[in-house]
């Protein structure tokens, strides 16, 4: 307790309980992937403990309290204000992050479409990358790259014949950066003066979300826990909004009926903005809509950062503008 009070002093964070300072240590906390009782809510003390490099007895290095925050190339080409908001929202969080130079293209486009060979040196670099001891967890803020890592890499390795088990490390690894946040939502000093009124907001489940990793409350919980928000479900949001990669480009009749008919959802809800984690999705959805609909399109974790810094509905762009959405 000493040791909590003499932290909040100097504004950080340590909620697990290292128990008795007579019988543990931060470093046996760390070593045995502990936190005392509190572990159960708050998470282990190795998340806690900021650029600590430790020796574990099996000779491993150790770099405590970082996650590895893996950005698509959507994320780094494109939507570069959902990076940006992602960052924020993690620093909030005091979480070291490591973005590695050597990730690459998650290759799941070429996977679906059924180039099984040519993103194999994607999977095995990404594979080498992210699956090595040191991390300990691997973010992701884009839907479909995190269906690669958690569902793709392994099917296509035994569909090959070759060995998954560091891809299945993969996997274990992985987590939608919404998930992580909205473990730790209470966390997060939460503005309530960011906007004049509130702001209808609803979501949209992203196939490869929901179905490929299963994930539909994190986004939900993060959304209904801010404050200037009035969310309204919308119905079947967990239907499919049409994009489904390229096709939307090779089925495009087909298509085009199931995305107007997500957007005839939308529109019923009467929101204001729609919020969904794949890039695919905003992408199809907005471009998709009419300029006189006023509906922003946006990540869970944009809204977030804006209750967190103040930023107004009024500084995003809206669908059917001619920009990115």
């Amino acid at each position: 307790m000493e040791f909590q009070n003499e932290l909040t002093k100097r504004g950080l964070y340590y909620p697990p309980d290292p128990g008795s300072m007579a019988v543990s240590t931060m470093g046996g906390n760390v070593a045995e992937n502990a936190g005392g009782p509190r572990a159960f809510k708050y998470g282990v003390t190795r998340d806690y403990l900021l650029g600590l490099e430790v020796v574990l007895a099996s000779g491993e290095v150790l770099r405590t309290g970082g996650k590895t925050l893996f950005t698509g190339c959507f994320t780094n080409y494109f939507a570069g204000d959902v990076g940006q908001a992602v960052v924020n929202v993690l620093k909030k969080l005091r979480l070291e992050i490591e973005i590695p130079a050597a990730e690459d293209c998650c290759g799941i486009a070429a996977i679906l479409s059924g180039e099984g060979d040519l993103p194999l040196k994607n999977v095995q670099q990404n594979i080498s990358t992210l699956s090595r001891a040191r991390v300990d967890a691997v973010l992701v803020d884009c839907a479909t790259c995190g269906a690669a890592f958690r569902k793709e890499y392994i099917d296509l390795l035994k569909r090959k014949g070759l060995d998954s088990t560091q891809a299945e490390i993969l996997k274990g690894k992985t987590q939608d950066v919404m998930e992580y946040v909205a473990e730790r939502i209470h966390e997060l000093p939460l503005r309530k003066d960011y906007t004049s009124e509130k702001i209808r907001v609803t979501y949209h489940d992203p196939c490869h979300l929901v179905r490929a990793q299963g994930v539909s409350s994190a986004p939900r919980k993060i959304l209904q826990a801010l404050p200037q928000v009035e969310y309204v479900e919308m119905e079947e949001a967990n239907a499919c909004c049409g994009g489904g990669g390229t096709f939307q480009f090779d089925f495009p009749e087909i298509a085009k009926g199931i995305t107007e008919k997500k957007i005839k959802r939308i529109r019923e809800t009467g929101a204001r903005v729609v919020a969904t984690g794949c890039p695919g999705c905003r992408v199809t959805i907005g471009g998709n809509m009419d300029e006189q609909d006023r509906i922003a399109v946006l990540h869970p974790l944009q809204l977030l950062d804006g209750a967190l810094t103040g930023k107004g509905l009024d500084k995003f762009p809206f669908a059917g503008t001619g920009r990115l959405c």
